[in-house]
């Protein structure tokens, strides 16, 4: 430390460690502090700030050392803090002391909140239930700690719903604001809807895991998200879903008046909270009804949340079986399969073997909650293990590094005759290592009353089953749905006798648990619980039903979902959605519709590497049986869903013989070849079976063959006459330098690939050497000796091939390799059905790239402006095109107009359909922003200005934004005169406060409101119709 640094006032440096703090910074403030404490050891608010950095380092044994200095007893502030040291410290007994102290001499709603949660790390839940009711009573106003309460009662196993629904109606009546009057927006069936999204929990959490992953399949067309998000930590999911938003809001700050404002202003339809009574709520916010349509879905969703201002609830027919809407408050939206759709993480664990195999016991496993486990739950799983001897219970969970919960646990069991011996414990840990933790546990059993959710889903992801039993509430039976929509809902018990002997019927059953493990993961992934797709369609078909519905001035009533998407309410016999759900235009647009999938085979996984796999993969076109005995694949991320991807890495394909196999330091340039180019550290030799190509048994031919040049191509190729002759490509590395005598050169690909009707297309991927005898020349520039490359070869002979593996080349040739003119003319030549189709296809990815914006190019509070504008139009009718047109449109309108650009104008109706009624009118050539290029067509100049006289509408809003600003305006006024009200119509010009060359149109127009450089106009009576003409004529040919 400087002197300068040494001689600063303790509380200048206590600034700049506050200041390191509040930005998160907590390593770096606390050496500041510690060496202003060392000079000032009894400096107070330096002495709390290093504790409370500390304890944000996971440090708190050191910041339990400070406390001694502190003047606990002055400061409830200050004993709060070392009621959080001890507890961070695991030392219960010091933190409820303290805080008994406390609540004896000044009881606080917030101390015994505290000690209530002291009492559930310690075990002692009913105790911790009691004092969440005495604080209730302390803080009668406080609607957070009554929505404690609500969410408690659901982990007690004693619930009554009954009971539940008085607490939630007396929050209502405490903290429900008192209505105003209810948000409303433009009841169009037919519009883009904007749905708002309020959660804290856009990040690594359950919400975003459970519901992103459909929310961005959405159509961006149909519907406009605005997100409104209280998230502390953002990470990449986070960002995922905000880039698929129209608006991202901030709203912890926010006031409950003034994020209801902002939600107005949003003029959002439909307002989805994921938050309930949970952290982040905002159900008071809510009670403002600040959008016409209330929707509850994932994220505190224990049960009905019991508030008659929310409409909807999201549920599905496990989660809320047939008989059950009476115990909802919302009326139901009965998702067909389920009411989640999940996305595992990236770094989800390989599926390890049964631990049953190497342990010779059953290893039962719970990674719930800790506070889910209560007296029925423990009686039920003691049961079980007396039926099954020698069986162990693994359980995990923060609260088990606490000893008093695992001895309350212990004393459960042991009352139940089980020895404390077989039961496990872990604490807390990194996500990936509790989910490589399942590779320990044979069978996952549920918790009841409060079940598991993502903990369920993620058993299952890793190959362990569930053992479930449903309950009274949405809360008892998230995993009764998930287990059921994933495919196994013999795993859902009946009752308590019941879920006994099912799990016991598993344990028993050794050969079932094997199967289930080596299958569950695929089976899962593959059923609607991850569908994201399939979701989003009958998201999409809700969301527009209830939309609809509430279009046509019905109220609310319960929504089901067919698996096929259809709708229909409880008190119709069907219904028909204004705008149906949209179904691919075989006239428009090309779509490869392969009957099976492409097989390929990838020597040496270069495709797996590959940036364009992930892609590829996604499409589910692709068979992939990969041989990589180098185990390049083994670091990377590929797709959990692995039902078309196979990976060898005992064999290699070669002369059907022992080859030998080299292994090297990086192992990308392992394999039977040694490296011809910096060959990096051989570290060992081997022997390998090699496979002949032609002797790998399989129903479907090989279409495509990838290989790799550090294996031996020559002698995979020399037996691999039948496979070849059925092969539509195949691409191999050859070399063209000399000396690399064992990588084939073009040459001899082409002789050994010619007999078998393939012959040489192109090269791609050129690899060069460089001449500079530099090395840091050498590192930095590519050389220009061509070393190798990428040859590809075709099928010489494609007229006898049938449509299907035509259409499969076609594909391969599109998808991977870009060959898009040589895709054409094979779809061309053999008269495809869907050649016509793909050669559009390829004209418009031939055109200049242009992009239409969603809102026009005006500001923040302009656009909100004209958005108010548009909101009171029925008839509307614009100069100048583009972000006006795409937004007017979702909202409802038909937008008529006129536009200069032919192109932009065809793309403008490509994207925005039948709403788009815009007319182009040809004023000669055109630059950006529809300006003439010069003077030459000046003549045609007036059509711009006068189309609107084509129309008959009589419009009540324009928006003058493009060229010919003066003439267009008054040509307007003209037009409102002689077919329109002049005395409702309004003129909406933008740019004209900034620009004085507008300000003739003044003469015949009044301001009625100024927002930044755009004006609202409406016309003045009484207008001289020959003055008009007059001043009309004399700015037709002005362009500005």
């Amino acid at each position: 430390m400087s002197s300068s640094d040494r001689s600063a006032s303790p509380d200048t440096r206590y600034q700049d460690a506050l200041q390191l703090f509040n930005s998160s910074q907590f390593c770096a403030a606390i050496p500041v502090l510690e060496a202003l404490l060392a000079q000032h050891p009894q400096h107070q608010a330096s002495l709390s700030l290093i504790i409370k950095a500390l304890i944000n380092e996971k440090r708190p044994h050191e910041a339990r050392e400070y406390l001694p200095r502190l003047k606990i007893q002055k400061d409830l502030t200050v004993r709060a803090l070392a009621v959080d040291v001890y507890v961070a410290c695991r030392d219960y007994t010091a933190a409820q002391a303290l805080l008994e102290e406390e609540i004896k001499q000044k009881p606080s709603a917030m101390a015994v909140i505290k000690l209530s949660e002291l009492h559930a790390k310690r075990g002692d839940l009913e105790g911790s239930r009691k004092l969440l009711r005495q604080a209730h009573r302390l803080a009668p106003k406080n609607d957070l700690i009554l929505g404690k309460v609500i969410i408690d009662e659901h982990f007690n196993p004693n619930l009554d719903l009954a009971a539940i629904r008085q607490l939630q109606q007396d929050w209502q009546k405490r903290f429900a604001y008192t209505l105003q009057a209810a948000a409303d927006t433009r009841r169009i069936a037919s519009r883009t809807l904007r749905i708002g999204l309020l959660s804290d929990g856009f990040s690594n959490h359950p919400v975003t895991r459970m519901t992103s992953g459909a929310l961005t399949r959405l159509s961006k067309k149909e519907f406009k998200l605005y997100a409104y998000s209280s998230t502390d930590k953002p990470d990449d999911l986070t960002e995922q879903l905000r880039e698929h938003c129209h608006a991202w809001r901030e709203i912890a700050a926010m006031s409950d008046d003034q994020l209801n404002q902002q939600i107005r202003r949003d003029r959002i339809d439909i307002l989805i909270d994921m938050s309930g009574y949970h952290k982040g709520s905002r159900l008071r916010m809510l009670s403002m009804k600040p959008a016409p349509l209330i929707v509850k879905w994932v994220g505190g969703l224990n049960n009905t949340m019991g508030l008659d201002y929310i409409d909807y609830l999201i549920s599905d027919r496990f989660e809320s079986p047939e008989g059950t809407d009476s115990d909802y408050s919302e009326k139901l939206i009965r998702m067909p399969n389920g009411y989640i759709s999940y996305i595992p993480p990236v770094y989800v664990p390989e599926v390890g073997p049964a631990p049953l195999n190497e342990n010779g016991y059953i290893t039962f496993g719970c990674f719930n909650n800790a506070n889910k486990i209560n007296e029925p739950t423990i009686q039920a799983w003691a049961a079980i293990l007396k039926a099954v001897p020698n069986a162990r219970l693994l359980l995990k969970g923060s609260l088990y590094e606490g000893e008093e919960f695992k001895q309350r646990i212990k004393d459960g069991f042991q009352t139940q005759g089980i020895d404390y011996k077989r039961l496990e414990f872990e604490g807390q840990s990194f996500h990936r290592e509790l989910l490589n933790t399942y590779n320990q546990v044979d069978i996952t059993l549920d918790p009841w009353p409060f079940s598991g959710g993502l903990t369920t889903l993620e058993s299952m992801l890793m190959g362990v089953p569930v053992i479930t039993l449903p309950g009274p509430t949405f809360a008892s039976r998230h995993s009764t749905s998930h287990v059921s929509n994933a495919g196994y809902p013999q795993l859902v018990a009946q009752s308590w006798d019941h879920y006994v002997s099912l799990a016991c019927l598993l344990a028993q059953d050794h050969a079932l648990l094997a199967s289930l493990r080596s299958e569950m993961r695929q089976v899962f992934l593959n059923s609607p619980v991850c569908d994201h797709d399939s979701f989003a369609q009958s998201l999409r078909q809700g969301l527009r039903a209830i939309w609809q519905r509430h279009c046509d001035g019905v109220a609310p009533a319960a929504l089901g979902i067919q698996a096929d998407h259809q709708v229909r309410f409880e008190d119709q016999e069907s219904a028909s959605l204004a705008v149906p759900l949209p179904k691919a235009d075989d006239d428009q647009d090309f779509n490869f519709e392969l009957k099976s999938p492409v097989v390929l085979i990838d020597h040496g996984a270069r495709l797996l590497q590959d940036a364009k796999f992930e892609q590829l993969y996604e499409t589910g076109a692709l068979h992939v049986i990969c041989f990589d005995p180098a185990a390049t694949t083994q670091d990377l991320l590929l797709p959990l869903n692995r039902n078309r991807l196979q990976i060898v890495q005992q064999a290699v394909l070669g002369h059907g013989g022992a080859v030998s196999f080299q292994a090297r330091l990086d192992n990308r340039q392992s394999g039977t070849l040694p490296p011809v180019m910096n060959a990096s550290q051989e570290l060992a030799q081997f022997d390998l079976t090699s496979i002949r190509l032609d002797d790998l048994e399989r129903d479907a031919p090989i279409d495509w063959l990838m290989l790799a040049d550090n294996y031996d191509n020559h002698a995979l190729l020399s037996h691999a006459a039948r496979t070849l002759e059925q092969a539509l490509a195949v691409s191999i590395k050859v070399h063209f330098a000399p000396g690399d005598a064992q990588q084939l050169d073009l040459s001899q690909a082409r002789d050994l690939l010619a007999p078998h009707g393939l012959e040489f297309y192109t090269l791609m991927a050129f690899d060069c050497e460089s001449g500079y005898t530099d090395e840091q020349l050498k590192e930095s520039h590519s050389g220009s000796r061509i070393h190798s490359a990428i040859a590809l070869f075709l099928p010489r002979n494609t007229q006898d091939l049938p449509l299907e593996r035509l259409e499969k080349l076609a594909f391969i040739l599109h998808a991977y390799f870009g060959a898009h003119d040589y895709a054409q003319r094979l779809l061309t030549q053999h008269q495809h059905p869907k050649a016509e189709q793909y050669l559009r296809q390829a004209r418009l990815r031939n055109l200049p790239s242009m992009t239409i914006p969603d809102i026009p190019a005006m500001t923040a509070a302009e656009i909100e402006f004209f958005e108010s504008c548009l909101d009171q139009a029925q008839h509307y009718y614009e100069f100048g095109s583009g972000g006006s047109t795409k937004l007017a449109a979702s909202m409802g309108l038909n937008v008529h107009g006129v536009e200069s650009d032919r192109r932009w104008l065809e793309q403008l109706h490509a994207e925005v359909g039948q709403a788009c009624k815009v007319n182009h009118v040809d004023i000669g050539p055109t630059r950006e922003w529809g300006y003439p290029v010069d003077l030459r067509a000046a003549d045609q100049f007036p059509h711009y200005s006068r189309s609107i006289h084509t129309q008959d509408l009589p419009f009540d809003l324009i928006l003058v934004d493009g060229r010919f600003r003066v003439a267009s305006t008054l040509e307007s006024i003209d037009y409102v005169l002689e077919k329109g009200d002049p005395t409702s119509a309004r003129i909406f010009i933008h740019d004209f406060w900034n620009r004085d060359f507008y300000k003739p149109v003044l003469e015949f127009l009044d301001a009625e409101k100024t927002v930044e450089t755009a004006g609202l106009f409406k016309i003045k009576a009484n207008i001289n119709r020959e003055r008009l003409n007059t001043v009309k004529t004399n700015f037709q040919q002005d362009y500005r």
